[in-house]
């Protein structure tokens, strides 16, 4: 108790003396300075009298509700300083900078020129149009057991050209794009099929 509270001292009959521990263990209370609180709590201010563990909980839930509140806003600010840094040039922190939300696992329709789509996107070109790096897309699709090229298929419906370093290309015919959203089924298919460790 706070240092202003006043000590109250007071001689009880031993029945009501008994009757009060009975109280008190019944209500997990765990000194007679408490229970005489809380019953007095109760018969001055009509406030039901809550055992002491109770209103522990109680308050640990707000606390723990507050801390909840607090994280997502920082999270909301972290994304945001992200996002800034990016778009300021700062692209060489983007695989330091791992998005706290999960990647994306439905297709994303990006926008991209005639010229974009003749000459083929790099690697980190197509991540960056659906807003992840490349170490993102590398970890999510290792994570679900398939390589980046499919992740990226998948969500794009861009596919890897050849070549060690291949560009991506839009698909370029509805034929192309029926086989593409057949190959995307299997690999989601295998993707959630996989335990995730």
């Amino acid at each position: 108790m706070a240092k202003q509270d006043k000590k109250v001292t007071g001689y009880i009959p031993p029945e009501l003396n008994q009757r009060f521990e009975e109280w008190m263990k019944e209500n997990s209370i765990r000194s007679a300075s408490q229970g005489v609180w809380l019953i007095m709590e109760h018969y001055l201010t009509g406030k039901k009298p809550l055992p002491l563990i109770e209103q522990e909980v109680v308050d640990q839930y707000q606390i723990v509700q507050d801390l909840v509140a607090r994280v997502t806003e920082l999270e909301q600010a972290s994304k945001a300083v992200v996002d800034s840094m990016y778009s300021a040039g700062a692209k060489q922190l983007a695989p330091y900078c791992q998005s706290s939300s999960e990647p994306p696992t439905e297709l994303v329709e990006i926008e991209y020129s005639p010229g974009e789509a003749a000459k083929g996107l790099t690697k980190t070109e197509l991540s960056r149009k659906i807003g992840l790096s490349v170490s993102q897309v590398n970890s999510f699709a290792q994570k679900h057991s398939v390589s980046a090229e499919e992740y990226l298929l998948m969500v794009t419906h861009w596919q890897a050209g050849s070549g060690e370093r291949p560009r991506y290309f839009p698909a370029k015919a509805l034929m192309e794009t029926r086989e593409i959203m057949a190959e995307t089924a299997q690999i989601k298919s295998k993707m959630f099929s996989t335990p995730v460790e």
